[in-house]
């Protein structure tokens, strides 16, 4: 398994990230994204538009404040606007889509997991096609995005619960996020050497 170095963007390097990529300033009421920074770790910010985020390659890790959701090819994480989150790259490649609130109406405030369809696959694939740059009269792009906010509203009803806790300490957020990061290979003891405690106050 290839290894791939972190790269965590401060709050101000997320930002300006934003603002170079046109995520928060684009005139297009939808629009995709294509992020290939395998190993990137963006800072907690928000969005003030819904995003849905399906990783094409490896998989990528959505916190919240409440729970971390682990996401891979099988699966995408609608989030809606102006929920505060951190996205971990690892070793994935992603396509985020982003739709303003009025395309996709949603009456909760919470990320919710949808599995991806072959159908929802190539949805998100053939949107790639129109970027934040995009015209904002482009009919086509407006016609299709609106049709895909529709069906999103009603999937979004049989969303699962694909979630991890977050833990309420530091010492258990750390474990679960080694474990995450290593499952293929860590043991207890190697665990509790990293995290420096004996397996007796890890259990």
């Amino acid at each position: 398994m290839p290894k791939f170095t972190k790269r965590a963007l401060s709050s101000g390097e997320t930002r300006a990230f934003l603002r170079e990529k046109r995520l928060e300033s684009a005139a297009a009421s939808a629009f995709a994204f294509q992020d290939i920074a395998s190993g990137r770790r963006y800072a907690p910010h928000s969005h003030q538009r819904h995003q849905l985020l399906y990783a094409t390659q490896g998989t990528a890790t959505l916190e919240v404040s409440e729970a971390t959701f682990l996401l891979p090819p099988q699966r995408a994480a609608f989030i809606p606007a102006g929920v505060r989150h951190v996205t971990s790259m690892g070793n994935a490649r992603a396509i985020s889509l982003f739709f303003d609130k009025s395309l996709v109406r949603v009456a909760t405030r919470e990320v919710r997991v949808l599995d991806a369809t072959p159908l929802l696959r190539e949805l998100i694939q053939f949107a790639t096609r129109w970027p934040a740059t995009r015209r904002r009269a482009d009919r086509l792009a407006n016609a299709y995005f609106r049709s895909f906010g529709m069906l999103l509203e009603e999937w979004l009803v049989e969303a699962k619960a694909y979630r991890l806790p977050r833990g309420r300490s530091k010492l258990v957020q750390q474990a679960i996020a080694l474990t995450v990061e290593h499952c293929a290979e860590l043991e207890l003891a190697s665990l509790c050497r990293k995290l420096g405690v004996s397996e007796r106050s890890l259990r």
